[in-house]
């Protein structure tokens, strides 16, 4: 993914730099979407498209990138990955009761918003090309294997896994530019 101050890694290492207590009293990270999970069902899980976004997953090998975690200073702080839809669990009985709902309702993990429009309106084979227009305007695309050559870096194609195997790049219109940091000096500034 190309490095971005909006991506969760530069708000985990500023708290690290400006408040260090608060950073080392922090026992899990999770984004809004993974703090909503957690109250309605108590699990720490993120699904694999928001942890794509963080700046510390490996879409290779569909896990935490341990050498970026530890620069990070977020080792054993981040949550379990899910898939894309995946059940995080069953909503907490007193929530269930006060709601009057039933016990057994599952708590399903979304995902990154184009990634999930994407997918709802193409056909989901390596090749659909979808162009999704939200908050800001993407175009998406799914491949068989990642693209992870300078050549992509230069055209500032963000990159992701699912865990069926899919791979996906996100082309932000806006962003389609030479970015001002390049992988191998975001990796060595830890």
């Amino acid at each position: 993914i190309i490095y971005h101050p909006k991506y969760s890694v530069t708000r985990m290492m500023q708290i690290r730099a400006e408040l260090p207590g608060i950073f080392q009293q922090m026992y899990r990270w999770l984004s809004v979407t993974d703090f909503v999970m957690n109250r309605l069902c108590g699990s720490f899980v993120m699904d694999e498209s928001q942890a794509c976004r963080t700046l510390l997953y490996d879409i290779r090998n569909h896990c935490w990138d341990s050498e970026l975690v530890e620069a990070a200073g977020m080792t054993g702080k981040l949550p379990d990955v899910i898939p894309m839809g995946a059940t995080a669990g069953i909503l907490k009985s007193g929530l269930a009761s006060r709601f009057g709902m039933r016990r057994d309702v599952a708590i399903v993990s979304g995902g990154q918003d184009h990634l999930c429009a994407a997918i709802a309106v193409g056909d989901g084979a390596p090749g659909t090309v979808v162009n999704s227009m939200g908050t800001s305007e993407v175009y998406f695309g799914l491949s068989d294997q990642p693209r992870l050559d300078e050549s992509a870096f230069a055209a500032c194609l963000n990159q992701g896994c699912f865990a069926d195997g899919r791979y996906y790049w996100i082309a932000n219109i806006p962003g389609n530019r030479r970015c001002p940091l390049d992988f191998s000096e975001f990796r060595q500034q830890g």
